[in-house]
């Protein structure tokens, strides 16, 4: 007898892709690292590629210039358009964090002999009594490191008296930037005080 000649057909579906291992670190308000902030992913099938949700909208860029709050991330796997093998898949979007950055008070203390920083980070303010109050504001010259705050002091104008107080510079927490404090010690030395010459003209008769 003769023989016959099968032809099968298969119809294969195209994969989906799995993703896994999606994580991405935060940043600190202005500090973002294109490479300690990229995320990351794995796929079975294709490339996964990452969308930012940015003012409702999902585009590729990272809000790299973002104001401090919680964005979301997706990852992406587009679909082979070539072969066909593996379809379109997007991950559930996970929380993106840009948290609040430091506050930096700066005090440059050269030329300041009057003002000393400690070890602790405080410093001291060390003045010898005068008839006078003093603008202590003037003397220390602090600077903030943005101008979202401004700097605020417990006191500003302080009487000369002979004697020791600590005074607070602060900024309060703005959107972007925590709030920062340093302490100053005041010190207020007595003044000397010349004594008089006394002259006795004694006379013995």
């Amino acid at each position: 007898g003769g023989s016959d000649t099968y032809v099968l057909y298969y119809d294969i579906d195209p994969a989906t892709p799995v993703i896994s291992d999606f994580e991405i670190a935060g940043w600190k308000y202005g500090q973002y690292d294109a490479n300690l902030n990229k995320p990351s992913a794995k796929t079975t099938f294709g490339t996964v590629e990452f969308e930012y949700l940015v003012n409702g909208v999902w585009q590729s860029e990272a809000p790299v210039d973002g104001v401090q709050g919680t964005y979301k991330v997706r990852a992406v796997v587009k679909a082979d358009n070539v072969n066909g093998n593996w379809v379109e898949k997007i991950s559930d979007p996970i929380d993106l964090v840009i948290s609040r950055a430091d506050s930096i008070i700066t005090i440059n203390t050269t030329g300041k002999d009057y003002l000393v920083k400690n070890d602790d980070g405080t410093y001291t303010f060390t003045k010898t009594y005068t008839d006078s109050a003093f603008d202590l504001e003037d003397l220390i010259g602090a600077t903030l490191s943005h101008t979202e705050k401004t700097l605020s002091y417990s006191v500003s104008v302080v009487e000369n008296v002979a004697d020791s107080s600590d005074i607070t510079i602060s900024a309060e927490q703005s959107h972007n930037y925590n709030a920062v404090s340093v302490t100053i010690h005041v010190v207020i030395n007595k003044a000397d005080i010349d004594k008089p010459t006394i002259t006795i003209d004694a006379t013995y008769g």
